[in-house]
């Protein structure tokens, strides 16, 4: 809280600002682990599931949750942070989900098909 003062001396932003940052950092963290998890999905050749979760997440579940909590319930910039949090959040859980019911076993065996293919 103490740095804000280099970015501005406006009272008000930085009062905003003390609200926003925590939720921000939670919002990072999960996007961190979002990109983690997509790039494993792109790995393993399914960067289309990636595709319309973080989709879904964001822009049917996360934008509209922020708007509702920022409007509707009148917590201001704060909402659209909790909306952009809970879709971030919400992205990487069923991201996990899916790479968690993997069958790593048949997707190692069909890469190992294909090389000996490609190998003869």
């Amino acid at each position: 809280v103490e740095w804000f003062f280099l970015y501005t001396n406006d009272a008000g932003v930085m009062a905003a600002a003390t609200l926003v940052v925590p939720i921000q950092a939670s919002f990072t963290v999960f996007d961190c682990a979002n990109g983690v998890l997509a790039g494993i999905l792109r790995g393993v050749g399914k960067p289309s599931v990636g595709l319309v979760v973080c989709l879904c997440s964001y822009w049917i579940f996360g934008v509209p949750m922020g708007l509702y909590m920022c409007f509707s319930r009148n917590l201001g910039l704060s909402g659209l942070w909790y909306g952009l949090a809970s879709g971030s959040i919400t992205c990487a859980c069923v991201q996990m989900g899916y790479i968690s019911a993997i069958d790593w076993e048949a997707l190692a065996q069909q890469a190992d098909d294909r090389v000996k293919v490609h190998a003869e």
